[in-house]
């Protein structure tokens, strides 16, 4: 489904990612570790086609089309949605004003009560992941970016968001990449695989649950220079 070689990417004059290669998989849900800084959140928006985010090498290619000079709208039209970490709010500018009612999603993400509202107006940080949760699954996504949506949410909000991200991995077409620094919501998951990015680049894999324990014990520090490949999360 997303194909991504040798990808360089700049922003404000400064080279952060430096030659991603990335593949995820109808059906796959990806989890990607790594310390604060290391590139992972503008990954995804590279991904998602934000304007600050040069590519200067390589290429992202999605349902086997380049997007790397795609506008965000026509990305968004092929099926690629973002969830912010820290979405903004849109004054004036209501959910319904562009998607329709579904009572059905209301109810899983309880987030009725905000339709009368601007977009993201006086949420707390579960109430808006819920929202972003809920306009990205009414616009038919196909490939879903997570960033960090476990960052500033409390156990509840976790496990209702963890729910309806396995719900949408029933759908063999759908894919994610999922971006936690804590791995709270790891929990509640069951993710296809994992991969660590350091420095701009990715430079280890494994199973999921497995790097988590192994990141959670000796931090990321000796993920430097080693060559096992994800090996080591397997002892």
């Amino acid at each position: 489904m997303l194909s991504i070689s040798n990808l360089h990417v700049r922003a404000d004059k400064k080279l952060i990612l430096r030659g991603i290669d990335l593949e995820v998989k109808a059906g796959e849900l990806v989890v990607l570790f790594g310390p604060n800084g290391c590139g992972k959140t503008s990954l995804l928006k590279t991904i998602m086609g934000l304007s600050k985010y040069k590519i200067v090498k390589g290429d992202i290619k999605f349902m086997g089309e380049s997007i790397s000079n795609k506008s965000i709208d026509e990305r968004n039209k092929m099926g690629i949605s973002l969830m912010y970490q820290k979405p903004p709010v849109v004054e004036g500018v209501k959910v319904t004003d562009f998607l329709d009612r579904d009572e059905d999603l209301e109810k899983r993400l309880s987030v009725s009560k905000f339709f009368k509202r601007s977009m993201n107006d006086g949420l707390s940080g579960g109430e808006t992941k819920r929202m972003e949760m809920y306009q990205m699954i009414k616009m038919k996504t196909k490939l879903y970016l997570f960033d960090e949506p476990d960052s500033g949410v409390d156990v509840e909000n976790i496990v209702v968001l963890a729910k309806e991200i396995n719900k949408l991995m029933e759908d063999k077409s759908k894919s994610a990449i999922l971006v936690t620094h804590g791995g709270q919501i790891l929990k509640y998951l069951k993710p296809s695989r994992a991969v660590v990015m350091l420095l701009g680049k990715i430079i280890c894999h494994g199973d999921p649950q497995r790097v988590f324990r192994a990141i959670t014990k000796v931090g990321y520090s000796r993920c430097l220079g080693c060559k096992c490949r994800g090996k080591c999360h397997e002892k």
